[in-house]
C-alpha cells in the first residue's frame, strides 16, 4: 500500500540557528528556528486533512510500523541539504502533542514515530522557483521485514574490540 500526497511550499533548510533556552533543567533546551516553526504550523492542516481522508478510506493512521518514504522536494532556491529537508518532513509526518498535565500523547500525524522511516529511497532535491512543493509517497512495509542490524553477527569474546 502506498499513500501519495503533495504539500505546498518546501520546508525550511534547517532546524538550526535556533534560540537556546536555559531553564531550571540540567541541560539547555534548543528550540527550532522561527522559519521551521512557521512552516510546521502552516502545514498542520494539510497533514490533518490527509489523515482524515486516509481514515475515510479505511487506512488506519497514524501507522505504527516500518515505512519507506520517497519525497521530491521542489525548492524555490538552491540552498540547504537533503538531511535538513528529510528531518523537517519526518517531524511533520510524526506530529504529535503531549498534554502537560496528564502526559497523554495524541498522535496527529501519519506515522507514530519517524524512527519507523526505514529509507528515503529515490528522494531528491529539485529547483522550481515558480512552484515550490513536496511530492510524497509513503509505502507501508511488511512487519516481518528484518529490523535494522538484526542480521549482523553477534559479537564474539575472542575478537579484539
Amino acid at each position: 500500500m502506498i499513500w501519495r500526497f503533495a504539500l505546498d511550499a518546501s520546508p525550511p533548510r534547517t532546524k538550526k540557528n535556533s534560540p537556546i533556552i536555559v531553564s531550571g533543567l540540567k541541560h539547555p533546551i534548543l528550540l527550532p528556528s522561527q522559519a521551521y516553526r512557521d512552516w510546521f504550523k502552516a502545514h498542520e492542516w494539510a497533514i490533518t486533512s490527509i489523515r482524515v481522508n486516509l481514515n475515510r478510506q479505511n487506512q488506519i493512521t497514524p501507522h505504527n510500523g516500518p515505512v519507506s518514504v520517497n519525497a521530491q522536494f521542489y525548492c524555490d532556491n538552491d540552498r540547504g541539504d537533503c538531511c535538513g529537508y528529510y528531518q523537517a518532513l519526518g517531524d511533520l509526518l510524526e506530529w504529535h502533542t503531549r498534554d502537560k498535565h496528564t502526559k497523554i500523547v495524541t498522535y496527529l500525524g501519519l506515522i507514530t514515530d519517524d524512527r519507523w522511516i526505514r529509507d528515503w529511497d529515490g528522494s531528491r532535491l529539485h529547483l522550481d522557483r515558480a512552484r515550490p512543493r513536496i511530492e510524497v509517497a509513503i509505502e507501508i512495509l511488511p512487519r516481518d521485514q528484518p529490523e535494522l542490524f538484526e542480521d549482523l553477527p553477534a559479537e564474539s569474546e575472542d575478537q579484539p574490540p
